[in-house]
């Protein structure tokens, strides 16, 4: 089963770790998808439009409202996609228009290491920390003696605005999680490093896929 070859790691609009897909207003889904970002419109209006994404930038309106959604995506370690999905949903009350924010962060990533089992590894969730926190570069200019222009440096960001911390992230299989939706087994959701031996490789096999050496025994 492909879907067992890939493990998630995703945080909600607060920072708290959630599954690997929200839905926003006017029916947007967001997923990761293997080590893609799925985007989807759910309005039988709009005939369920879709979009696969593997690395970029770019916005979009959503049809027929004032919402807008900012995208970011990236390649990481382990062949992974790390996501940044910014959906501004516009409302008024009388003639006073406001704006919320939400949000969703994610990683998609292959989860083997030299056919052993090991899920999303620490150093793949600091990466992605790393690239919402410090991932924005930009000039700052320096100044001297009254107020002079002496040249620039370049300093690091976070990639958007009011980020919340992230919480610890908590990862599964994306088989598991299928098969947890399915068949009600369980998720196996744990911490970066902590995986445990997926539930298709058990079912096929018997053995577990985090022991090395479990595909020669």
């Amino acid at each position: 089963m492909a879907l067992s070859n890939w493990d998630t790691m995703a945080w909600d609009t607060d920072g708290k770790p959630c599954a690997g897909t929200t839905i926003f207003q006017n029916k947007i889904r967001v997923s990761i998808y293997k080590n893609w970002l799925h985007i989807e419109d759910l309005r039988k209006k709009y005939q369920k439009v879709s979009s696969t994404v593997n690395s970029g930038d770019f916005s979009f309106h959503v049809p027929g409202t004032r919402d807008w959604v900012d995208v970011k995506a990236r390649r990481g370690p382990q062949e992974s996609v790390y996501v940044y999905i910014e959906y501004t949903h516009c409302w008024n009350k009388g003639k006073k228009y406001n704006f919320d924010k939400l949000r969703f962060f994610g990683i998609g990533c292959y989860g083997y290491d030299s056919e052993v089992w090991v899920g999303v590894k620490p150093e793949t969730e600091i990466y992605f920390k790393d690239w919402l926190y410090r991932g924005h570069k930009f000039e700052q200019l320096d100044f001297g003696e009254g107020g002079k222009i002496t040249g620039s440096h370049t300093e690091r960001g976070p990639i958007a605005y009011d980020l919340p911390t992230l919480e610890t992230g908590m990862r599964y299989n994306q088989g598991d999680g299928f098969f947890a939706d399915e068949i009600g087994t369980d998720g196996q959701i744990t911490k970066a490093g902590e995986a445990k031996g997926t539930i298709f490789m058990r079912m096929l096999t018997g053995k577990d896929d985090t022991k090395k050496g479990w595909d020669t025994e």
